[in-house]
C-alpha cells in the first residue's frame, strides 16, 4: 500500500536552531503524513509548544501523541499540552507510568519519571498501551517493546525503579517509531535506551527484512564505551543505513565520531530541522 509522504520536524532537541526557536535537554518531533499529524514526545518543559506556535504549527490539530519512554526530558511537557488539545490518544508502555530514578556519581538520587501521574493524563486523555507494534495512522507504527539481543547495548546509564537505587531499570517502555518510505524504512529513536541496533534488528523483523534507510533521534551513547561506537558503527554499515541523524542523548563524543567515520551517512539535525521522506 502506498502512503503519503512523511515530514518530521524537531520541536526540541538539546542544540538551538536559532532566533526563536531555542533548545532544552529533551526531545520532541511534530510528525505528519498527509494531513494528518501526531506527537512524538514532549520534551522537558513547555518550550515544545512554544516552538510549535513559533513554526505555525496548530498544535490543536493533533489527536496522537507516543511517548518514547517514561523519562522527564521526553514527557515533561505532558503538563502544558492538555488546555491545547482535545481528545487526545497518548500512546505509551505501561512500565513508562512507572516509577523511575537516577543516581548522580556524587550520590544524589534524583527521580527522573514523567512528571504527572497516570491518573492525572486520564483525565484529560485515552492512555492506549503498546504492548506490541501499533499502527498510529497511515503506516507509521510504533515499536512497543524492543528484545535485548546485542551483547554490546545496555540502557546508558544508572536507572532504577526504586528510590534507593538497589532495583535496576530495564526500560521496557523503550520505544520507537518506523514507517516506509521509496528508500526503505524510517525509523525514529527517542532516547534508544533498547539499543539503537537491538531497535534496527527488531523493526527488520517486524518489516520482512526491509532495508533500512534511514535512523534519526536520540542513541544515549553518551557515556558508550569505544568498543560500543565501533560495534554500533559496523551494525550501520552492515545494515548499509543511508542516513544516520544522532540527536538529543547520543553524546558529543559518539556524533563526532559517526561525523568523522561516516560523514557522507550523516546529517546535523537541531531544534527546528525538519526533513521529509517521500
Amino acid at each position: 500500500m502506498k502512503h503519503p509522504e512523511v515530514k518530521v520536524t524537531i520541536l526540541v532537541e538539546d542544540v538551538a536552531g536559532g532566533p526563536g526557536l531555542p533548545g532544552e535537554h529533551g526531545f520532541s518531533c511534530w510528525i505528519c503524513r498527509g494531513a494528518h499529524c501526531m506527537l512524538f514526545d514532549t520534551g522537558q518543559t513547555e518550550l515544545f509548544l512554544k516552538n510549535v506556535h513559533h513554526l505555525c504549527f496548530n498544535i490543536r490539530s493533533i489527536h496522537s501523541l507516543v511517548l518514547s519512554h517514561g523519562h522527564y526530558d521526553h514527557t515533561g511537557g505532558l503538563r502544558y499540552l492538555f488546555n491545547q488539545t482535545s481528545d487526545l490518544k497518548v500512546f505509551a508502555h505501561p512500565e513508562a507510568f512507572s516509577f523511575k530514578y537516577t543516581q548522580d556519581p556524587n550520590g544524589t538520587i534524583r527521580s527522573i519519571g514523567i512528571p504527572i501521574s497516570k491518573d492525572d493524563i486520564e483525565k484529560h486523555a485515552t492512555i492506549i498501551p503498546t504492548l506490541e507494534p501499533t499502527e498510529i495512522f497511515e503506516g507509521v507504527y510504533a515499536t512497543g517493546p524492543i528484545p535485548r539481543i546485542m551483547p554490546f547495548e545496555d540502557t546508558g546509564g544508572n536507572f532504577f525503579v526504586d528510590g534507593t537505587c538497589h532495583a535496576p531499570d530495564p526500560l521496557m517502555d523503550d520505544q520507537s517509531l518506523f514507517w516506509e518510505s521509496s528508500h526503505g524504512t524510517v525509523i525514529l529513536l527517542g532516547c534508544a535506551h533498547a539499543g539503537v541496533i537491538n531497535t534496527i534488528s527488531h523493526i527488520r523483523r517486524l518489516t520482512g527484512n526491509k532495508p533500512v534507510y534511514a535512523v534519526l533521534g536520540g542513541m544515549h551513547l553518551l557515556k558508550a564505551s569505544e568498543t560500543r561506537l565501533e560495534a554500533t558503527l559496523d551494525a550501520f554499515r552492515e545494515n548499509d543505513i543511508k542516513l544516520i541523524g544522532p540527536v538529543h542523548c547520543t553524546g558529543s563524543k559518539a556524533v563526532d565520531y559517526f561525523l568523522n567515520q561516516i560523514p557522507n551517512r550523516f546529517k546535523a539535525f537541531r531544534t527546528g530541522s525538519s526533513i521529509l521522506f517521500e
